[in-house]
């Protein structure tokens, strides 16, 4: 997995958000992208983030709020999802635009 980037897809309490991971996985599959894509709750971010560090921290749009918070708290960079996006589970645009910042 080292040729993968390890992006984390934090939310409140993960049930949407695991919803929308999956599908991110299955454009990642189908197009063998190189990401691998966890989903899991802002609150246990810090424990997750010192097991593994991720490329990037994806917040889902309903905890944008934290966004200088999770930046200041982990060293990486921190992006925060489109809600048009989160909305619709649009999982091709989703990838599209980790990738992007990836490649920045």
């Amino acid at each position: 997995m080292s040729d993968k980037y390890l992006v984390y897809f934090l939310c409140d309490a993960g049930i949407s958000t695991s919803i929308m991971t999956a599908k991110m996985m299955e454009v990642v599959q189908t197009h063998d992208l190189p990401l691998d894509i966890e989903a899991h709750s802002v609150a246990l971010a810090d424990n997750f983030v010192q097991q593994k560090a991720p490329a990037l921290i994806v917040l889902g749009p309903q905890v944008k709020y934290l966004k200088d918070k999770v930046d200041k708290q982990f060293d990486c960079d921190v992006f925060v999802m489109d809600t048009n996006v989160y909305a619709n589970l649009d999982a091709k645009t989703a990838v599209r635009d980790i990738l992007n910042l990836l490649r920045q």
